[in-house]
């Protein structure tokens, strides 16, 4: 274990000479006198990230060289310190070798369970306190990631949110029949004599909105699950939530940008998501135009739903592409 982790060190050592700074997965501080005053920071991007490696005694400004006078045992007893100033508390390996006729700090820092995650300073709090790795350095996490990462420690209920405004009208009736009887034949213990509404609030395509007080039960009005899956027209409430198609000329995004090209051509679609996605691929299949195109069309549709579907509908998203 010992020679595993001198070979790393050494590994790292020579690869940061090499390019001439600190890597995704490795941060190197001085320490000379006292813990950085980042080392937090550095700690947190680790463990809310894939992990890295942490060098402590050696010299970034001179070449990547063992810093003289440099107190391994000291720095060493500082790291742990500044672990237990994390929460959750960070528990990584750290060791001390010698490297060039000096004892550097060599630590490791796994990556943090989902669950646990956002690792943070516990005195900034998750919002202030959080931080990704980001190239070389550590970059403080934005309120959006630190909720999307707070979120994944339960299963989100976004597409149950009721639409404010929306009620059975806004629901396209095909869509809702054709819902209506594959339940009915899939599940017909269940659903054969259950009234259409029933079914409907069963599947939580409907639920009731308590916050009108003028209807007994409250209005019935569509989840958010329920407009996008069956709506006639879901961006009469979401503007943002539709598909944008762009063709771009050649095989970069990057060219549209440079001398007079232009798009080849845009469009965007909207709907209910079943026709989003048949929109979608019949666009996109004209665009390719060849009778045997490279992305047969049921490639094209599993990739679109897949992406209708598991798009973030956070309230912070909605208004986002």
């Amino acid at each position: 274990m010992v020679d595993d982790y001198t070979a790393k060190m050494t590994e790292l050592i020579e690869l940061m000479r090499l390019i001439g700074n600190d890597t995704q997965q490795c941060e190197v501080k001085e320490c000379k006198r006292k813990i950085s005053s980042t080392i937090t920071d550095t700690l947190s991007a680790f463990s809310n990230g894939s992990g890295g490696w942490i060098i402590l005694g050696l010299s970034e400004k001179n070449g990547f060289t063992p810093v003289e006078g440099f107190d391994a045992r000291a720095m060493q007893e500082a790291l742990s310190q500044a672990c237990e100033k994390m929460t959750p508390v960070v528990r990584p390996v750290i060791v001390t070798y010698p490297f060039e006729g000096v004892n550097l700090v060599f630590a490791r820092i796994d990556e943090m369970l989902p669950r646990d995650k956002p690792c943070f300073t516990t005195a900034l709090g998750p919002h202030g306190g959080s931080f990704i790795r980001t190239g070389d350095g550590d970059r403080r996490m934005t309120s959006y990631e630190v909720d999307r990462l707070i979120e994944e420690h339960l299963q989100p209920t976004y597409d149950l949110d009721i639409v404010p405004g929306a009620t059975t009208d806004d629901l396209d009736p095909q869509l809702v029949a054709g819902l209506l009887a594959r339940v009915r034949e899939q599940h017909p213990r269940v659903f054969a004599d259950r009234d259409g509404i029933d079914v409907l609030l069963d599947l939580q395509v409907l639920r009731h909105d308590d916050s009108d007080e003028s209807e007994v039960g409250g209005i019935l009005r569509p989840t958010l699950a329920g407009l996008l899956a069956l709506g006639r027209y879901p961006q009469k409430f979401y503007p943002r939530l539709g598909i944008s198609i762009a063709v771009f000329p050649g095989t970069s995004r990057d060219d549209v940008f440079r001398g007079d090209e232009r798009l080849v051509a845009s469009k965007s679609v909207v709907g209910s998501i079943p026709v989003m996605i048949d929109d979608a691929v019949d666009s996109l299949m004209r665009w390719i135009g060849a009778k045997k195109p490279d992305y047969p069309p049921l490639v094209l549709r599993e990739a679109i739903a897949n992406a209708l579907t598991h798009r973030d509908y956070s309230p912070d998203a909605r208004g986002t592409q």
